[in-house]
């Protein structure tokens, strides 16, 4: 990229290492000059994943049985509500554009659970989820009783593209409990 003389801002900063890291991480790993000094899950993840991954209509994690919101269709219990605090980077305001990082909240419904697998190694297990707007005030509020209302008409990371990051870790989850207004 061409900066023209400019220093980059942070923004294209951080776009340029979530494009490029994928590439520049192998690199980095199997080189010489610090190959001995680097831990093995660091060597088995810039070895990559299996072609392979497995998924799961229902996983059990920190204390809690999720379910995709596709297997619960018609069961009374509702376990596809995801809840998570994130260190994301965002724009601090209007008036100031500059990204700053901050631990956001976030609410969404479970659609995939997918395990990868790197060559038996290790495994990660991954939740993708359909997230709200929960940065305005019309995608989420908290009642006067102190329960958090989420309108999922309003969504974000809405493709699967990597910037759009509908995944977390499944480590990373918490349940919360959700149910539709008739």
């Amino acid at each position: 990229m061409r900066w023209n003389g400019r220093k980059p801002t942070s923004t294209e900063i951080e776009k340029i290492v979530n494009k490029d890291f994928i590439d520049w991480f192998p690199q980095k790993i199997v080189n010489p000059d610090i190959s001995n000094t680097v831990s093995d899950y660091l060597k088995f993840l810039a070895d990559g994943l299996t072609p392979h991954a497995r998924r799961f209509t229902s996983f059990n994690i920190n204390g809690f049985k999720f379910r995709t919101s596709e297997r619960e269709d018609g069961l009374k219990t509702q376990n596809s509500g995801v809840f998570c605090t994130s260190s994301t980077s965002c724009i601090a305001s209007g008036a100031d554009r500059n990204l700053r990082q901050a631990d956001l909240p976030y609410y969404g419904k479970l659609e995939d659970i997918i395990e990868l697998n790197y060559y038996g190694r290790f495994w990660v297990t991954l939740f993708k989820c359909k997230w709200d707007d929960t940065t305005r005030d019309r995608g989420f509020r908290i009642d006067a009783c102190g329960f958090s209302s989420v309108n999922f008409s309003r969504l974000i990371h809405t493709s699967d593209h990597e910037e759009d990051g509908p995944y977390i870790e499944a480590s990373q989850a918490q349940m919360y409990i959700m149910w539709t207004m008739r």
